[in-house]
């Protein structure tokens, strides 16, 4: 249940009961949260350890609105209103992240021992979390290759979601508008709320990573190039909506399995950086968010054949490779 729910003066059971624009509001950003481009920024939405405390009830988001985009200004007051007391559970269940003010928004309903049945809006908040482990850099130059460890290190990265993020909300807001065509009864997405909640994220990740972004890979020590595994997944395309219209999961109407992350961040992208840049650096690591085999063994995981020749194994551990560029 809701830590702090305080009882609304409507009661209000069902989305059904809103008016039109709130619920149309509602549904568009519960489809927006974009858990993988959160993953690429080294983020996650923070889980409850019990419990919902961020929690608004429907009757909260009572009343006459004339548009979407008025009933999202009421969704996100409401949110802010909840966590100002509420944010301090998940502060102390993630002592050590850092927090933003954006959050994964969710159907959530209780039963309170006074009130009787509790529906409405559960919202979880965007927190760092360290995906990677990394060896020892101590007085290395250090440049990452992604974004991916821009929350828990303070090193220069080069940022390619973010080059990406006109086109990513694109394809999300048109697999989103399709989904609900195809297969909500009531056919309800709205375009405009869904493409300006999903580039607040982005900005909001900006205003706090921004500071170290580099337009394009510059020259360190070390380069590090983190991975996440399993990113191999769609077929060819020219953009993220080709090669999502180009997969299986397309096909057996899966939509829930489309993530922009592994069309514009994976093994085959990660090493046509490295071979371009190849020359910037003395050593190139390999960072793996899960244990991977050695690097013989590992392959679309790790590294093709063709940067295997340019290149030699210094140290091969579960989470991540050492390697030299060979002169």
């Amino acid at each position: 249940m809701s830590f702090l729910f305080k009882r609304s003066k409507k009661v209000i059971y069902h989305i059904d009961s809103l008016n039109k624009n709130m619920k149309t509001a509602i549904k568009t950003i519960i489809d927006c949260s974009m858990p993988d481009i959160a993953k690429g920024y080294g983020m996650r939405y923070a889980i409850p350890k019990w419990g919902e405390p961020i929690f608004v009830p429907y009757g909260e988001l009572d009343g006459d609105f004339d548009n979407t985009k008025d009933a999202f200004s009421r969704i996100e007051e409401a949110i802010s209103e909840s966590a100002s007391e509420a944010l301090s559970y998940f502060k102390g269940w993630y002592p050590d992240s850092i927090f933003l003010n954006h959050y994964r928004v969710s159907y959530y309903s209780f039963t309170h021992e006074s009130y009787g049945y509790v529906a409405g809006i559960g919202a979880d908040p965007l927190i760092s979390h360290k995906y990677f482990e990394l060896p020892s850099l101590k007085d290395k130059k250090v440049f990452v290759a992604s974004p991916a460890l821009s929350m828990v290190t303070e090193y220069p990265f080069y940022d390619q979601i973010y080059e990406h993020k006109d086109e990513i909300v694109e394809a999300y807001s048109w697999a989103n508008s399709e989904f609900h065509s195809k297969y909500d009864k009531d056919n309800v997405y709205d375009e405009d709320i869904g493409k300006h909640y999903m580039s607040l994220m982005f900005e909001r990740i900006r205003d706090k990573n921004g500071r170290n972004v580099k337009n394009q890979v510059e020259s360190a020590d070390v380069l590090l190039v983190p991975l996440f595994t399993g990113q191999n997944k769609y077929g060819n395309g020219s953009s993220i909506k080709e090669s999502w219209m180009n997969s299986d999961f397309y096909k057996k109407s899966m939509y829930h399995e489309f993530e922009a992350l592994p069309v514009i961040w994976n093994t085959r992208n990660a090493e046509i950086l490295v071979q371009d840049n190849i020359g910037k650096f003395s050593q190139i690591v390999l960072l793996f968010d899960k244990g991977v085999p050695s690097i013989d063994k590992c392959k679309e995981d790790c590294m093709s054949d063709s940067l295997k020749s340019l290149v030699k194994v210094v140290e091969d551990k579960e989470r991540y490779k050492v390697i030299e560029p060979l002169k």
